[in-house]
């Protein structure tokens, strides 16, 4: 029934998208030097390397070496992250590494250095500041932040392996072989719906799901392969999205013929309940302190003096 396939469209690199802000604030989780990852050996630890690899660099030399050798622009945003924020030398910064610093989990609590690395260099939300202790502007964190983020990915294999799953000659391929035209040339769909469904196909991908598959017997298996929260508001946007363009495109078999049904949002609920209840987390995780008072207190300790960031 589906014989007949198309290479996909190249897709836009791995981008690691933050929101632009202002103010600087205390970060919305405090780390124990000691903390103990609570996704280390966990079904998060399987779905970070389905989404970006499993290569696994044990220590950030491995790291500068692969960044300067496919990615020289982004190796002075390694240097600057070992050597002016201070976690050089590059090969002692390891998964065998006790914390850095007072404010910084130790690297051995974690799986990779990957979920070490987005615990303890946090994405900006809110217009929030995650590490005020470094003493750099908010917009020279976000560009550090990214371009060290995007080494470790590269590191572990996430481009090539993004591209393998670019050239599938899949149901995806041609949802989004059919989609594109519609897009150019001030076409009746929005062109970025259809950048937030080719990040979905890539999700989906993952999960070894097609098009037609999208049913409610998949949920379970998509909530296998998200790595964030993001992922899983991303996949409720673009089921909405390809229910509403089913108006206007047909689709013929490559969707499912009722319309796809939304991601329950208890399924989101029930998670973040597991996630915090006591009984699920890992000995040692003291991450999560009872207020925002608390927060701001510690934060407030960790501003110079004169500092033009307010709480």
């Amino acid at each position: 029934m589906h014989n007949k396939r198309f290479f996909a469209p190249p897709l836009t690199d791995l981008k690691d998208t933050m929101t632009e802000t202002i103010l600087a604030t205390p970060p919305d989780a405090i780390f124990h030097v000691n903390t103990q990852s609570a996704t280390a050996n966990s079904a998060l630890t399987r779905a970070i390397q389905s989404a970006h690899g499993g290569r696994q660099p044990m220590d950030f030399e491995d790291v500068r070496l692969w960044t300067a050798e496919h990615k020289p622009h982004d190796l002075q945003h390694v240097n600057v992250f070992l050597n002016t924020w201070g976690y050089g030398p590059a090969h002692l910064l390891s998964l065998s590494s006790d914390a850095p610093d007072k404010n910084t989990p130790a690297p051995r609590a974690f799986a990779s250095l990957l979920e070490w690395y987005d615990a303890a260099f946090p994405k900006s939300r809110r217009g929030l500041h995650p590490r005020l202790d470094l003493g750099v502007s908010l917009d020279r964190y976000k560009k550090i932040r990214e371009g060290v983020r995007r080494s470790i990915l590269g590191c572990m294999g996430a481009y090539e392996q993004r591209a393998e799953r670019n050239a599938l000659r899949d149901g995806w391929a041609d949802v989004l072989a059919l989609l594109q035209p519609l897009t150019e040339h001030e076409g009746p769909l929005d062109k970025r719906s259809f950048s937030l469904l080719k990040t979905f196909a890539d999700i989906a991908r993952r999960a070894s799901l097609e098009p037609w598959q999208l049913t409610a017997d998949m949920f379970d298996v998509l909530d296998e392969v998200f790595v964030t929260s993001e992922e899983r508001e991303l996949t409720r946007r673009a089921i909405r999205t390809l229910n509403q363009w089913s108006g206007i495109v047909d689709f013929n078999d490559l969707l499912p013929a009722t319309p796809i049904p939304p991601l329950p949002a208890r399924r989101l609920a029930d998670r973040h309940q597991h996630e915090q209840d006591p009984q699920h987390r890992h000995p040692g995780d003291d991450r999560f302190l009872p207020g925002r008072a608390a927060l701001s207190c510690q934060a407030a300790a960790l501003l110079p003096t004169g500092s033009r960031y307010r709480l």
